[in-house]
């Protein structure tokens, strides 16, 4: 399970179960600045000989596999989890939890437990955690056994659990936060009373908890920090401070307090920075996956990796960091210099001379990322109109194209065409694919795509509102033909995929 970050408004409604990493698309979805780790070619992933994967009919599940498509869930699906090694499908379905074995086309769907309100799942599936309309948790199989582990639990809020599930994390109807160890008759470990708006975040095995508590003293917002260790045996708190980004496998973050930027690793702070004033825009400032942060600076930018730091000088009058690459080796920024505004890549990694390279001017640039090979992908729009133009490291690929929805896998550029036509005859919303510049149409018409693998993409063509929903013909491309798989869909929900671990981002077409 990846790290879980939580705000709390009165409780909201957000569940978050591990289907979403569980199917992970493979794929790097740019310009979404969404972007990610390896890709299908470097992780692992196996595509099935046949295309195999999961599509919505107005929130019914359905299963393509080996040439036919299955209805897979009974009824209308709430939320869903796929198994790690996507033969197994937990959902919700009209308040009843349902299990079945997707890989046994002979099985069919069993019931878990009725009126639950939420759950969560370990990777394998072997154990399910949910919580019923009274608010009492339970533990149990996919068998239907099961043993209450908890009670008074909000029904609008994310269940935290480790991969054994004997830990587990949930938010009262009283807006404490409990962290219970099950495996010792639900001995409790933590027990913080959170506000209306707080945050929560965790280690995969939930031996780390940081949670940032906001309240008022005298009308003025304040918060405190509570980080909790060594499955809770350890307390530290820090007083009138807010979270830039917490890391909690490493049991560590950014922070500020009175105006003074900190990194706190395991129990000690170090000091980052004076006099810092960007806490509005500081996530952006951060890689996802390591500690390393970027400061600006009065030269330039201050580069904080854990408690060391190193200055760059810039010779502009003006610069924004666009883009930290998550791996914390890589910067995007733009500034001014005499030479005019441009995009520049610096290279942070370690014995790097640390000088920017130009890569473009950015003049009409509207949005900027990275790939997981560190290749520069943006957009630009000519004054005027709504046309895009897509550029790769300072080189244009295409024009007229959808810059909100590009795919990256091995080295090729997935992404639609034509959104805006020139006249009638021409074909609008064309899927496109760029290989080492050459582009190759795929089908008009489309509404929604998501690749699979280089050999397969599957497509939702035509969209239409119809009785109070949205849906198309779905479509999978495979060897380069074009094969109609159903009607009247609504999303392509994910691929299934079959591999040991899961370690990619993922792109959901809902």
């Amino acid at each position: 399970m990846k790290s879980s970050e939580k705000r709390i408004k009165t409780l909201p409604l957000l569940i978050v179960t591990l289907s979403v990493i569980a199917v992970a698309a493979v794929a790097i979805i740019l310009l979404l600045f969404i972007n990610g780790g390896d890709t299908a070619g470097s992780s692992g992933y196996i595509m099935p000989a046949k295309p195999r994967f999961i599509y919505s009919k107005n929130n019914v599940l359905y299963m393509y596999d080996d040439g036919t498509s299955e209805r897979i869930s009974e009824d209308i699906c709430d939320k869903y989890t796929l198994t790690t090694d996507s033969n197994r499908l937990i959902y919700i379905s009209k308040g009843d939890l349902w299990y079945r074995d997707i890989e046994n086309k002979d099985d069919k769907p069993h019931k878990i437990a009725t009126d639950v309100t939420a759950y969560n799942v370990n990777s394998d599936g072997s154990k399910i955690v949910y919580i019923k309309e009274n608010g009492d948790i339970f533990k149990g199989t996919t068998d239907g056994k099961a043993e209450k582990v908890g009670e008074n639990c909000s029904d609008k809020d994310e269940l935290f659990i480790n991969d054994s599930a004997d830990r587990i994390g949930y938010f009262t109807n009283d807006r404490s936060f409990i962290l219970a160890d099950v495996s010792q008759g639900n001995e409790i470990i933590v027990n913080e009373l959170i506000s209306g708006d707080s945050t929560v975040s965790c280690s995969d095995n939930l031996s780390v908890i940081i949670i940032e508590k906001f309240y008022y003293i005298d009308g003025e917002p304040a918060n405190n920090i509570y980080i909790y260790s060594d499955n809770g045996k350890i307390k530290n708190v820090i007083e009138n401070a807010e979270i830039v980004r917490a890391y909690p496998e490493k049991n560590s973050m950014y922070y500020t307090k009175d105006g003074t930027l900190y990194y706190y690793e395991k129990g000690e702070s170090a000091k980052i920075q004076d006099n810092y004033s960007y806490e509005y825009y500081s996530f952006d400032l951060c890689a996802t996956d390591v500690p390393v942060m970027v400061a600006y600076s009065e030269k330039g930018f201050l580069i904080a990796k854990q408690g060391k730091t190193e200055e760059i000088t810039l010779n502009a009058s003006s610069s924004i960091v666009r883009k930290v690459s998550d791996d914390g080796n890589a910067l995007i920024f733009t500034a001014s210099t005499d030479g005019g505004s441009k995009i520049y890549r610096l290279d942070l990694s370690d014995g790097s001379d640390k000088t920017p390279v130009a890569i473009d001017d950015d003049m009409g640039e509207t949005r900027i990322t990275l790939t997981s090979d560190k290749k520069v992908v943006y957009s630009k729009t000519e004054y005027g109109s709504p046309m895009r133009n897509i550029y790769v490291d300072g080189k244009l690929i295409s024009g007229n194209a959808d810059s909100d929805n590009i795919t990256y896998l091995d080295g090729s550029f997935y992404y639609i065409k034509n959104t805006y036509g020139k006249d009638e005859e021409e074909p609008t919303s064309v899927l496109t694919i760029n290989q080492d510049g050459k582009e190759t149409a795929i089908k008009d018409d489309v509404s929604r795509y998501c690749v699979l693998d280089k050999d397969n993409i599957t497509m939702i063509c035509g969209m239409k509102n119809k009785d109070d929903f949205r849906g198309g013909t779905l479509y999978l491309y495979k060897d380069g033909k074009i094969v109609k798989i159903d009607e009247e869909v609504t999303s392509i929900e994910t691929a299934v995929k079959r591999y040991d671990k899961i370690d990619l981002d993922y792109y959901s077409m809902q």
